[in-house]
C-alpha cells in the first residue's frame, strides 16, 4: 500500500489525477479532513475491506501505516517554500468555498504572511516538514528519519514529470507527461514577488528550505538511476 501525504499547494491534485488512471475506485481511500479524520476512519475499517486499497491520499500527516493492516511506504511531493506560500494565498482567493477564503480576500499578501491567524500561520510556516515530521512539530530530523525508513520516494514540484518518471518505472504506471491540474493561475511569479516579502516568507520556513534541498538531491539519485 502506498500512503498519498498531500501537502497543500505541491502539485497533489495533479497527482490525485493520475491516481485516478492507475487504480479502481475500490482501491483509493482519500481522507481531506485531517489527520485524526483519516486515522479513525481507518481504523474503523475492517481488515478485509482494507486488503484490496493499494493507495491513501489526503491532507494528513505521517503516521497512518501504524493503523493499516498490511506493510505500507509513503510518497510526498515538496515545493520550493516561497513558491508554494505564494500559490497557496492566491489559491484561497480563487476558492470561494474554502474557510480561508475571505481571510485571504482581505488581506495583501505581505499581511497574509504577517497575520497572526493561527488557521493562517498553521499553513505556511514550515508545513511541509510539519507534515512528514508526523508530530506537528517541524522538525527536520524527524522529518528525514521518516523518509530514510519510510518513503518509497519524495518528488518536487518544479520536477513534476521527472518525478512521475520515477514513480512510473517504481510503481508499474502508465503515467501520460505534462499532466498539471489545479494551477493558481492569477498570481505572479516568485520572482515578480516583492523582495521584502519573498524574504519574510523565507523566515517563515527556513526548515522547509532544508528539507526541501534534501529531497531535491534524493530526487536526483532517482533521476541519475534511471539514465
Amino acid at each position: 500500500m502506498i500512503i498519498f501525504i498531500h501537502i497543500p499547494k505541491t502539485a497533489g491534485t495533479s497527482m490525485r489525477k493520475i491516481i485516478e488512471k492507475q487504480y479502481t475506485i475500490r482501491q483509493i481511500r482519500s481522507f481531506y479532513a485531517g489527520y485524526e479524520d483519516a486515522y479513525n476512519k481507518l481504523k474503523g475499517t475492517p481488515n478485509s475491506r482494507l486488503s484490496s486499497v493499494k493507495w491513501v491520499q489526503g491532507h494528513f500527516q505521517f503516521g497512518l501505516h501504524e493503523v493499516l493492516p498490511q506493510p505500507a511506504q509513503y510518497i510526498a511531493m515538496l515545493r520550493h517554500p516561497v513558491d508554494r506560500v505564494i500559490s497557496f494565498y492566491y489559491f484561497l482567493r480563487e476558492s470561494p468555498r474554502h474557510p480561508l477564503n475571505k481571510k485571504a480576500m482581505s488581506l495583501t499578501l505581505k499581511e497574509f504572511i504577517m497575520c497572526e491567524d493561527s488557521d493562517i500561520q498553521s499553513q505556511i510556516y514550515n508545513l511541509q516538514t510539519k507534515m512528514i515530521s508526523g508530530d506537528g512539530t517541524p522538525s527536520l530530523e524527524k522529518a528525514k528519519k521518516n523518509i530514510e525508513q519510510h518513503f518509497l520516494m519524495v518528488g518536487i514540484t518544479e520536477r513534476f514529470n521527472e518525478s512521475m518518471a520515477v514513480m512510473r518505472k517504481k510503481l508499474g504506471w502508465n503515467v501520460p507527461y505534462n499532466y498539471k491540474h489545479n494551477v493558481t493561475r492569477r498570481r505572479p511569479k516568485m520572482e515578480q514577488v516583492p523582495a521584502e516579502i519573498r524574504k519574510l516568507i523565507e523566515q517563515k520556513n527556513e526548515i522547509d528550505f532544508q528539507l526541501y534541498e534534501y529531497g531535491k538531491a534524493l530526487l536526483q539519485k532517482e533521476i541519475n538511476s534511471l539514465k
